[in-house]
C-alpha cells in the first residue's frame, strides 16, 4: 500500500521489489491508501510502479 508523501518514492518501489523477490509470493496486490486525509499517489508514480514490477515471476494485482 502506497501513501502519498510517506512511501511514494521510486526507492520505495525498488525496496519492495527486492523484498518480493526474496519472499516469492503466489501473487501480490499493490494499492493506494486514500483514507484519513491521504491523497492519491500521482499517475506518474502509478505508471512507474507498474513498470518496475512488470517482470516479477508472479502475478501482481494493481488496485489504484
Amino acid at each position: 500500500m502506497f501513501l502519498k508523501g510517506v512511501n511514494d518514492k521510486l526507492e520505495n518501489v525498488e525496496d519492495l521489489k527486492i523484498f518480493l523477490l526474496k519472499v516469492r509470493p503466489d501473487y501480490y496486490s499493490v494499492s493506494n491508501y486514500t483514507l484519513n486525509g491521504y491523497r492519491p499517489v500521482s499517475n506518474n508514480f502509478k505508471k512507474e510502479v507498474e513498470k518496475s514490477l512488470k517482470y516479477l515471476p508472479f502475478k501482481v494485482n494493481y488496485m489504484f
